[in-house]
């Protein structure tokens, strides 16, 4: 797993047990962006990172306006609490694609997912780890 920190956010180390924000893809770095979920602040960029107690948002206004533009925006993100990632990722693969959903959804059924217990961020994927037997309504913002 490789952490990049970002310069001059005080947060050298990997914010293992902090409560964070991950957008689903940074553009340029190719990794994903871990924000701090009570500051907003970027605290580095990760290419692998483990979350548990997560939850999935989409914004639908941004969402509709990367779909009119036909550009990529930051509109989809996961927020969860950093753990030590697992010797192995999930096998049940968990999607986004805003042309075809307006939340994240089980690779395999398309089914909507707005929660989880756990997930792996890895190679551009997201895994779920453990299954959660009692799924929520997705969840939408403006």
């Amino acid at each position: 797993m490789n952490w990049t920190p970002y310069p001059n956010n005080g947060c050298d180390s990997f914010p293992l047990g902090r409560r964070v924000t991950v957008y689903y893809r940074n553009l340029h770095k190719d990794t994903w962006d871990v924000h701090d979920k009570k500051t907003g602040l970027v605290l580095g960029y990760a290419d692998t990172i483990a979350l548990e107690d997560c939850r999935m948002f989409v914004n639908q206004k941004e969402r509709e306006h990367a779909i009119e533009g036909n550009q990529e925006h930051r509109h989809a993100w996961v927020e969860g609490t950093v753990i030590p990632a697992p010797a192995s990722h999930g096998t049940e693969r968990i999607a986004y694609d805003p042309h075809q959903y307006h939340s994240f959804f089980y690779a395999s059924t398309g089914q909507p997912i707005s929660e989880t217990e756990v997930v792996v961020m890895v190679d551009g994927r997201i895994y779920e780890i453990t299954k959660n037997k009692h799924h929520k309504q997705a969840v939408y913002t403006t």
